[in-house]
């Protein structure tokens, strides 16, 4: 998924595996206050002997560097991304993975398409960071109205449709296990709290060690 203009974005996607890989060696920071700009250069420093990554980059617009190719086209014939690399091959971020209120929205094929691509790549769980929705997780089907989410505050007409059993799907078809789904709200243009940015890292078996 791409970065769509916020640094706390709908959803981040993490490849588990790769993240307990990379991470095993990794001491983070304390949580019982706020880190300071030396434990996160130090913790950044760790990141980078960890993954094998050398000196920090240089050049942070290389945009070919954290680029997916994953997108749909919208009315006029433009593309649109759905995320990209916050760390490579390690985490994503971007925007909701499916169907939105969003005017010129991506489809359900696009989206199942896009969905199929996050787990060819071993995408192996998914976090939702949106107050507005339930959970995305297949086995909370039931807490979605039947006909999806709507935002009637913002006029929008269409809604948000679950992403949860589609994921859940294309994981069968292709013979793979089904990734681990993650709620962690943080209401919509609101500044979140630390206890909110660290809770995604915190989830039980993504592999941070936070």
């Amino acid at each position: 998924m791409g970065i769509t203009g916020t640094l706390l974005a709908p959803c981040l996607l993490v490849s588990t595996q790769r993240a307990r890989r990379r991470f095993r060696n990794v001491r983070c920071v304390s949580r019982n206050a706020a880190p300071s700009l030396a434990e996160l250069e130090s913790l950044a420093e760790q990141v980078r002997r960890s993954r094998e990554l050398g000196p920090a980059r240089d050049d942070l617009e290389d945009l070919g560097y954290y680029s997916f190719d994953s997108y749909y086209t919208r009315g006029g014939g433009s593309r649109r991304g759905f995320c990209n690399w916050l760390l490579r091959d390690v985490l994503m971020v971007g925007r909701y993975p499916y169907c939105d209120p969003l005017g010129e929205f991506p489809s359900k094929e696009d989206g199942r398409r896009h969905l199929r691509r996050m787990l060819e790549i071993g995408i192996s769980a998914f976090v939702c960071m949106q107050s507005e929705i339930p959970s995305p997780a297949p086995e909370n089907l039931k807490a979605w109205p039947w006909e999806g989410v709507s935002l009637p505050e913002f006029q929008m007409p269409r809604r948000f449709l679950p992403y949860g059993p589609v994921v859940a799907e294309e994981a069968v078809s292709m013979g793979l296990e089904t990734p681990r789904f993650f709620h962690c709200p943080v209401p919509d243009m609101h500044v979140p709290k630390e206890e909110q940015l660290m809770r995604p890292l915190a989830c039980e078996g993504l592999g941070f060690g936070v």
